[in-house]
């Protein structure tokens, strides 16, 4: 039986061509869109059913130079993290992924099937603590594909979209000065959109597009603002608090220090200004920095930095 978000005959986006690659690249038979789980507009994610079982299926219309590789920082973390990184699983040849004639790419992943987990401190706890382990492996080969350098330079370039122009531009030193220092293999947009729960309540992250090796303070300051804060500015400081303590606990490396991870939290709350209601995320980048000694002071404690 089909759920809501499915397209009207029950096939996968644009119905016999998904179809088709499915069957030819993996052999895939009598495949239907259970549910329409991601949907962006370039690409999107469904989960499928088919004679063979359950799968998830990511289709990319324009994968960009960012996502080339990440198929391979996936599967290097998923090697020592099995349980907290979705499968890959290959085409009949072997390969990640395929492409067909129009450029679109076609992956195919195992099926997740214990939902997302609720936003709650024990849910927070155990994601800081899967990062800390992530970023005590060793380093990938593709760089996280949000430079630091070059996001700065896009605020830069965009800020004249905004009435706001001057305010941002102030702001985007704080983004260059971000170390690149701790670097590990990070994922860099940790937020429960991108979990998943296993029946055995094993947490699983999503959508690897980005993920490389970045700055630590990235990974940690992605949820200070565009998590911790909701766009009505409330604040959830038994998650964050959570967060930061799963990681410390399991942390086996140098932690970058508050001031680090709250630049790298305004670089991606004004990364994500032009996404949805800018108003709004403007308010909300505005207001942590009006909090910025208090938030300071919060990370150094939960993080064990004085």
């Amino acid at each position: 039986m089909l759920v809501h978000g499915e397209s009207s005959d029950g096939q996968l986006g644009d119905g016999a061509t998904s179809s088709n690659l499915l069957r030819e690249g993996w052999g895939l038979t009598g495949v239907s869109l259970l549910q329409r789980l991601q949907t962006y507009p370039t690409r999107y994610v469904g989960r499928i059913v088919c004679d063979q079982g359950c799968f998830a299926v990511k289709v990319d219309a324009d994968p960009g130079p960012g996502v080339e590789g990440s198929q391979h920082v996936q599967l290097a973390v998923a090697r020592a993290l099995a349980h907290h990184v979705p499968a890959i699983v290959p085409d009949l040849s072997g390969a990640p992924y395929v492409v067909d004639k129009d450029g679109r790419r076609l992956t195919v992943f195992e099926d997740i099937r214990g939902g997302q987990p609720t936003s709650s401190a024990p849910t927070w706890h155990r994601l800081g603590a899967i990062l800390a382990q992530m970023h005590a492996l060793p380093t990938v080969s593709k760089d996280f594909a949000i430079p630091v350098q070059a996001a700065a330079n896009e605020l830069d370039q965009q800020a004249s979209d905004y009435p706001f122009a001057e305010d941002l531009r102030s702001l985007t030193h704080r983004v260059r000065r971000i170390s690149d220092q701790p670097a590990a293999t990070i994922h860099g947009e940790v937020n429960l959109s991108n979990v998943r729960q296993r029946p055995d309540g094993d947490l699983v992250l999503l959508d690897w597009d980005a993920a490389g090796t970045g700055p630590i303070a990235l990974d940690l300051g992605y949820p200070l603002i565009c998590v911790f804060h909701d766009e009505d500015l409330t604040w959830h400081p038994d998650r964050a608090a959570a967060f930061y303590a799963g990681y410390a606990e399991n942390s086996t490396g140098t932690i970058p220090s508050p001031e680090q991870i709250f630049d790298a939290a305004l670089m991606h709350a004004l990364h994500y200004l032009r996404f949805a209601n800018t108003a709004q995320r403007w308010a909300r980048a505005r207001y942590a920095i009006n909090q910025e000694a208090r938030l300071l002071e919060f990370l150094a404690r939960t993080i064990g930095q004085h």
